[in-house]
């Protein structure tokens, strides 16, 4: 396990280093953020 103290409720209360804009995800290698990229979408639906 971890040392980490971090919280897993589905509240949407902010989480000790949280992810995303509000702070609300997880940072967890348990697979909880699977997915999550900081950095902004660049699809673009007309060009697929």
């Amino acid at each position: 396990m971890s040392d980490q103290n971090i919280s897993h409720d589905s509240d949407g209360d902010e989480k000790p280093n949280g992810l995303g804009e509000d702070g609300t995800i997880p940072d967890s290698d348990d697979g909880v953020a699977v997915g999550y990229d900081p950095d902004a979408s660049t699809f673009e639906p007309e060009e697929d």
